[in-house]
């Protein structure tokens, strides 16, 4: 049996082949006896009688499903290399990498054909996650959870824990921290900390509606541009500081160069007085000759 949306372009493929008389040569997907859908590759070439006309045609079917999915596996390898590539270009040029997380998880959730994802920063000061980014769910329920303590749902069990969860088959699995997500419609939730020198500055996670599970490229991916924000936010985070220690030396230079100035002044002040009361002596004795 032939692939329903194969069968259209095949069958004109070899209503062109019949009426140029050109070799056919088409690939097409062919149910096997198991219910798999395989690439089958078809060529064959007409045979003419003595007067021209084509009699019959000779041909061959080879399974090419091997190769197909090496083709989609390299692609696939070259579009996760970009994906990659570029999201740690734009973290490292951006001042900010936490304006940004949100648009580059955008463009990763779609890569992943994810449905939600979400970015909480831990608020020392509060004591609990802040909701940075997210996408997926409407403003109304993101604002019921911008703020979430440490071991509640997902994330915050991972920020509590420091450990990444992967809750998968949610629908049929029960599991008190998936409720959350669950009511989102989420079937599989992967959650990673935000680790910067052993020390936890967030979570990001993403979740898909249509899959139960993550295949293990998908888990990598994720973890590998959890890393990459990870280190954009350090980096950010040294240059603030080095801004600081810059400005805090810059205003001690400057401090130090007006006491300075005001020193020179002092000299210059005490040195006119000196030379005046040296040179008054000198003109009481040239007044007295």
């Amino acid at each position: 049996q032939v692939h329903p949306d194969d069968h259209e372009r095949l069958m004109a493929e070899w209503q062109k082949a019949v009426e140029t008389g050109e070799a056919f040569d088409v690939e097409f997907r062919i149910r096997r006896h198991d219910g798999e859908w395989r690439w089958f590759k078809t060529r064959a070439k007409p045979a003419r009688d003595e007067n021209g006309r084509i009699a019959k045609w000779y041909g061959s079917n080879t399974d090419i499903e091997d190769i197909k999915q090496g083709e989609r596996a390299l692609r696939d390898s070259e579009a996760r290399f970009k994906l990659l590539s570029d999201t740690a270009s734009r973290l490292l040029r951006s001042p900010d990498p936490q304006e940004i997380v949100n648009e580059l998880c955008r463009r990763v959730m779609e890569y992943l054909d994810c449905h939600v994802f979400f970015n909480f920063l831990v608020d020392e000061e509060a004591g609990k996650l802040r909701l940075n980014a997210f996408a997926g769910i409407p403003e109304e329920e993101a604002e019921k959870i911008e703020w979430l303590d440490y071991g509640v749902a997902v994330c915050g069990c991972v920020a509590r824990d420091g450990t990444r969860i992967v809750a998968e088959d949610i629908f049929n699995t029960h599991d008190v921290r998936t409720e959350l997500v669950k009511s989102y419609g989420v079937q599989a939730y992967a959650c990673h900390p935000l680790m910067i020198q052993e020390r936890l500055v967030g979570t990001l996670s993403f979740g898909t509606k249509t899959r139960s599970r993550f295949s293990g490229e998908d888990l990598v991916l994720m973890k590998t541009v959890t890393d990459e924000v990870a280190v954009a936010m350090e980096r950010g985070s040294l240059m603030a500081q080095l801004r600081l220690s810059r400005d805090e030396l810059e205003a001690r230079v400057n401090e130090r160069t007006a006491e300075l100035e005001s020193r020179n002044q002092e000299l210059q002040d005490f040195a006119f007085v000196a030379s005046h009361d040296l040179q008054e002596p000198l003109r009481k004795i040239r007044t007295f000759g």
